[in-house]
C-alpha cells in the first residue's frame, strides 16, 4: 500500500509526489467552515493554521453560532484523543 500522497499511473510509467500548501487554504474563500476545520485537523503540524483560522473567523462578523459550532467540533475531536490515550 502506498502513502496518500504518492500518485502512479501505472499505465503511463509516472509517479507523482503531492504536495499540500495548507496556508494557501485559509486565504480562499470557503463557506462551509466545518469541513475546513476538519480537513485541517486530520493533518500534522496544523495548529498554528487551526488557530489563525479560527482567529481569522472571530475578527470578522462571523455569527457567534458558526463559531461556537467549530469549536464544538474542536472540542469533540479533543475529547475523543484523551480517551484514546
Amino acid at each position: 500500500m502506498f502513502q496518500p500522497d504518492i500518485i502512479i499511473a501505472w499505465d503511463q510509467g509516472f509517479v507523482w509526489t503531492l504536495a499540500v500548501s495548507l496556508p494557501v487554504f485559509l486565504t480562499g474563500k470557503f463557506t462551509e467552515h466545518g469541513k475546513l476545520l476538519n480537513f485541517l485537523l486530520r493533518r500534522r503540524n496544523a495548529k498554528r493554521l487551526i488557530m489563525d483560522f479560527l482567529r481569522s473567523l472571530i475578527e470578522k462578523p462571523e455569527p457567534l453560532s458558526v463559531i461556537a459550532g467549530l469549536f464544538d467540533q474542536l472540542n469533540a475531536v479533543f475529547s475523543t484523543a484523551i480517551q484514546e490515550k
